[in-house]
């Protein structure tokens, strides 16, 4: 019987301290998330600003010539906007986050790029480039607090992981 608390103890110890490390990991990979976006987008912002190509070429463009999560985004995008089926980025972009949730951006995150999503595409080249530039400031802003923050919260998820942890095992002893 002392043995099945023991393996028990160490069960509820290791579970609880994983998710604490979990929640950490989630806060590293959204800012990487966030960054590489920020990369991405700048790309936009060339091929729309020196070879002005339509929208939804400069998405499959980007997405051929990207890795990861966003790649498939763009595609998808490109596809979606090519058949001229009168959908807003903000309608395409919600059909592929509830398709994939792969992504770590927050509902904030998201909000945001459906936000962009309804600016762009409507208006002119020069609009379309402002657009980007100031959503490019906003995720720089967020991955300035992003960054500021990261170290200690990961660090809080960790130690109160642990902390829960310990806890319910002395409720449970």
């Amino acid at each position: 019987m002392p043995g099945l608390k023991i393996c028990g103890i160490v069960l509820i110890i290791a579970s609880t301290t994983g998710m604490g490390f979990f929640m950490g990991n989630n806060m590293r990979l959204r800012l990487e998330e966030l960054k590489e976006l920020k990369k991405i987008l700048g790309m936009l912002r060339g091929e729309i600003r020196y070879t002005g190509t339509p929208l939804y070429e400069a998405f499959a463009v980007i997405g051929k010539r990207t890795n990861g999560v966003y790649a498939d985004f763009f595609l998808y995008t490109a596809e979606e906007l090519e058949q001229l089926n009168g959908k807003s980025l903000r309608t395409i972009w919600t059909g592929y986050k509830e398709k994939n949730k792969e992504s770590h951006l927050s509902e904030k995150d998201w909000e945001r790029l459906m936000q962009f999503g309804d600016n762009l595409g409507y208006l002119d080249k020069e609009m379309q480039l402002g657009t980007i530039e100031l959503y490019l400031e906003q995720i720089e802003d967020e991955l300035t607090e992003g960054y500021a923050n990261y170290s200690k919260n990961s660090k809080l998820c960790q130690a109160l992981g642990i902390c829960g942890g310990l806890f319910l095992i002395l409720i449970l002893i």
